[in-house]
Parts: C-alpha cells; sequence; structure tokens
C-alpha cells in the first residue's frame, strides 16, 4: 500500500508518475513477467486507487504520467495514510467526549477567511496543510466544537484541499470488494467472506485440476488460479461466443499462471460422454472462401506496402498471435482432461444450478468436493433435495452467509448502517460414488427424468411398499422405508426419522437439516 497526496488542488485532479527500472531488453521485460515477485507491482499492471473521498477505481501503471483526472500534478509519496490530521493529534479510540454540541448554532457566518483570500494563498503556493491551518485560525467555533467534530471537520477539509490516493495490489479480495462497492450485480453480489469459502470448501490446492463456471466476470476464476499458484489445471466451461472473464487481467497474473486456466464451451461438455475417437469434429469454413495459405499470402502481400512502422505493428500482430495459438490447448486435449475427473468442482453463476451441477458431477472424483455458489435460494433448495435423493452425495450442507461489520468504542458501538440484505447462499458437499454421465443422445428433459426417477440400484431393491403418514400437527408428509423414513414439508423442511419395528412407531433423529 501507498499513500500518494497532491497539493493545491480541488477535488482529485491528480497525476501518478512512475519511476522506472533502467531500459533492458525484450527477453529480460519477457522473463520478468514470466517470473514475478510476489508483493510487487510491476509496470503495466493494473492497480486499485482508493481515494479520500471514498472512491476506487483502476488505474494502469504506466512509465510516463498516467493522469487521474483533469489537471496534470505530480504525487509525493506521504505517510499517515489515507487521513492523517494536519493540525491536531488524532483522538484515540478509547477517547470518551464529555461535551456535546447543544449550544452550537450553524449559521455559515464563523469562518471569516473568505474563497478570494483562499484563492490568493493557492496563488502563493501554499500547501493545503497551511490552507486548513488558516481556516481552523479564523473560524470563531473552532473552541466550541467537540472532539469528534474537529476530527470530522478536519477531514472534510483534507478532501477538498489535501486529497490522498492510495494504491492496493490487485487480489481477488481486493478486487472483489472494489466490485462489490461499485457494481454488486457483475459479480453476483459475491462478497469477500463468502468467495473465502468458496476456496475453503472447495479444498483448492496447488496442482490440482478444477471444475470451475463462472459468471462473475472471472472472479472466481482468477481467485482460484491465484490460490494454485500457477500450479495446477483449470477448465472453465461457458456458454455464449467466449467466457465473461473482464476481471481476469486486472489479477496481473503471471504467463505461467495465465496458460493453466483452459475454457470449454459447454457444447463441448456434451461430448464428454463420449470417447474421444467418436467424436466428429465439425470442419471449419472460411467467410471468405480461403484457405489459411491463400489468406496468409495476401496478408504477406499487402505488407509490403506497409510503413516501417506499421509493417513493425503487424509483424506484432501476428506474434501476439501466433503465441497465442501455441498457448492454447485443442478441445479434444481438453475434453480428455476432463474425463481423467477433477479434484474439485466450483460453480458460481446465475444460470440454473441443478442442470450445471447434474452435467458436471460424473466429471469430479471420488471423495472429492463440490460447491456451488447462487444469489438465490429457491434453485438450490431444488438442487439440496435432489442431491439428497443420491447416495454418491454425501455431508450435504446449504447455508446462507453473511457479514456485516461493527465498530466497538466505547459509547459508540453499533453496526454498519448501510450494506447490502444480499448475502448469497452456498451448497456444498462429497462426492463418493461414480455417476454416470448423461447420454448424449438423449434431450435434456430426457436425462433429467431419468435422474430423478432412476435412484440407486440397491436402494431401489431394498424400497419396501410406501406408507404415506400424513401428521396435521406439524403439516409434514412421512415416506416410510425399511432403513428411514423421509418427511417433506412445503417451507421446505426436512427431517430425517427411523422405524422403530418392534414398537411400530416413529422415533425422530437427533440430527436434522433445517432450510429456509
Amino acid at each position: 500500500m501507498r499513500a500518494i497526496e497532491a497539493n493545491h488542488v480541488e477535488g482529485l485532479r491528480v497525476a501518478m508518475t512512475m519511476v522506472s527500472p533502467p531500459a533492458a531488453s525484450s527477453d529480460a521485460l519477457a522473463t520478468q513477467k514470466e517470473h514475478r515477485l510476489p508483493y510487487v507491482i510491476y509496470e503495466g499492471d493494473t492497480v486499485i486507487c482508493q481515494t479520500s473521498d471514498g472512491r476506487m477505481f483502476f488505474q494502469a501503471v504506466t512509465k510516463d504520467e498516467a493522469t487521474f483526472e483533469e489537471r496534470n500534478k505530480k504525487l509525493v509519496k506521504v505517510t499517515g495514510g489515507l487521513f492523517p490530521d494536519p493540525v491536531a493529534p488524532e483522538t484515540g479510540e478509547g477517547f470518551v467526549p464529555d461535551g456535546d454540541n447543544r449550544h452550537y448554532a450553524d449559521t455559515n457566518s464563523a469562518q471569516t477567511l473568505k474563497q478570494t483570500d483562499i484563492g490568493g494563498l493557492r496563488e502563493k503556493g501554499a500547501s493545503g496543510k497551511e490552507i486548513i491551518q488558516m481556516l481552523v485560525e479564523n473560524s470563531s467555533t473552532w473552541e466550541t466544537k467537540t472532539e469528534f467534530s474537529k476530527q470530522k471537520y478536519l477531514k472534510k477539509k483534507q478532501q477538498k484541499y489535501m486529497p490522498r490516493v492510495r494504491f492496493l495490489r490487485c487480489t481477488a479480495e481486493s478486487l472483489c470488494r472494489t466490485y462489490r462497492l461499485k457494481n454488486p450485480s457483475k459479480i453476483c453480489n459475491l462478497r469477500e467472506d463468502t468467495l473465502g469459502q468458496i476456496l475453503v470448501y472447495g479444498n483448492i490446492f496447488a496442482g490440482a485440476q478444477v471444475l470451475v463456471v463462472d459468471t462473475c466476470m472471472g472472479l472466481v476464476t482468477g481467485a482460484v488460479a491465484e490460490r494454485q499458484g500457477g500450479s495446477g489445471r483449470l477448465i472453465c466451461p461457458y456458454e455464449g461466443q467466449q467466457p465473461s472473464a473482464d476481471i481476469l487481467r486486472r489479477f496481473n497474473f503471471d504467463k505461467l499462471t495465465l496458460e493453466s486456466i483452459h475454457y470449454l464451451p459447454f457444447k463441448q461438455v456434451r461430448l464428454l460422454g463420449l470417447k474421444e475417437e467418436e467424436v466428429l469434429e465439425p470442419k471449419k469454413v472460411a467467410r471468405d472462401g480461403l484457405s489459411q495459405e491463400q489468406r496468409e499470402r495476401l496478408a504477406a502481400e499487402r505488407a509490403k506496402n506497409f510503413t516501417p512502422e506499421q509493417q513493425k505493428h503487424y509483424a506484432d500482430k501476428k506474434a501476439r498471435r501466433e503465441e497465442t495459438k501455441l498457448s492454447h490447448q485443442k478441445p479434444s486435449v481438453i475434453r480428455q482432461w476432463a474425463r481423467e475427473k477433477s479434484d474439485s468442482l466450483v460453480i458460481a453463476a446465475n444460470y440454473n444450478p441443478e442442470a450445471i451441477l447434474m452435467a458436471l458431477l460424473p466429471y469430479l472424483g471420488r471423495s472429492k468436493p463440490f460447491v456451488v455458489y447462487s444469489e438465490f435460494l429457491e434453485p438450490l433448495t431444488r438442487t439440496f433435495a435432489r442431491l439428497q435423493k443420491m447416495e454418491s452425495i454425501i455431508d450435504l450442507q446449504l447455508n446462507e452467509t453473511w457479514t456485516r461489520e461493527n465498530q466497538v468504542l466505547p459509547g459508540r458501538t453499533h453496526p454498519e448502517m448501510t450494506m447490502s440484505a444480499c448475502s448469497g447462499y452456498l451448497l456444498w458437499g462429497i462426492k463418493i460414488l461414480g455417476i454416470p454421465a448423461l447420454d448424449v443422445t438423449s434431450s435434456a428433459a430426457a436425462n433429467e427424468e431419468a435422474e430423478y426417477t432412476t435412484c440407486s440400484s440397491f436402494f431401489a431393491l431394498k424400497k419396501l411398499k410406501a406408507q404415506s403418514y400424513l401428521l396435521q400437527a406439524r403439516r409434514v408428509k412421512l415416506f416410510v422405508t425399511e432403513h428411514k423414513v423421509k418427511c417433506r414439508a412445503l417451507n421446505p423442511f426436512y427431517l430425517y426419522v427411523r422405524v422403530c419395528a418392534h414398537k411400530q412407531r416413529l422415533i425422530a433423529l437427533p440430527k436434522y437439516t433445517v432450510l429456509g
């Protein structure tokens, strides 16, 4: 973190001047990108700028001056954080006020220093600290203010005459917090603590192969890749023409980490149930009807008429295209990786979680965890009910995530007054038995119906004739089988009981799960 200050500025109209290292060759720069040191911001990276007036935005670190807003002011390194007190010492957290503002009347006439006088001070080159000192000395009500009123007044003047900027390194936590404050709907209202729980329940570790379905603009994918540190493999199914991963580029990953992320269209997921030799790849038809060799020959002929600058730009673009082709794996290779079973399955999408989970569970290894995040409870409730019928899933849990910041000070303890009520829900469990893949020759509706009706063959053979009992007091329906009785209510409320055969009555087990 760095705190940067710009003086003589009304509002935050500042620029960033980066001190670049000595000139290096292209090979050295490539090596620097491939082997990045942790906790270091390099030239070309993206940083989060946190201002003293509460704003947060992204800024690219360049060798030249990068103007934040209107005026071009150089930044200087300062100490004290975003809110240092330029006049009076900071009030301690244990301080208890002994006065109040009951006799204070804000008539907007307490300040004798006029705006023209402040303009004259700026023209003379007075610093922001000197201007705030003059405002305090010319305030007739300064001595009557309480200590907290003084601190509030000074912070307000600092935002105007001493704006400060703090640079934050882009990590999964800082990016999640920034997008949650700016536009939480883009990341499905995902919060930092929820993102941490996803990584924990998903058992993300270095060297693992993880299936990730992410519609949070690449935030969850980047968090998993950050945890693995380039050691491992991510297979990311996506819907549409291309994956939505705008946040992924802000992580400033090195080449090794970026090459560990592989994308697979959902239409390719349906082919995982087939052997690779049975898959028929569609033939690529060029829009202009030309072959690849003819297209390259025409491009080379056009490049002869380019200027030296245009030729350099064309060569760089061609080199980047070739590098991209080499780094991207073929769909057949990614499909084969997916068939080899993954170590974890993470879903954080605004799609139907039930359909996605059932399609990808066959490609999760045994004794491996899965975790599903959703903004809404209802789709996860249906998924929970379906997974409960499967003997291949254990340790199934569905919880709501919720966190609230509290200020704890003597006489001033209170929760955060403005916060979002949308916390999201997490469903996680462990797969212990193999699950057959969906039949690619049948429709999705037929696959879904078959999955609902055909449970494990062992449980189907042991099932007795179902007897229904209706308890009016609890409004639940009991489905009696040989081993257990399942209670279903409308809220939904699930309770497991067992049959006491010798007394012919139902006894509730002490452990139960409540949803909703």
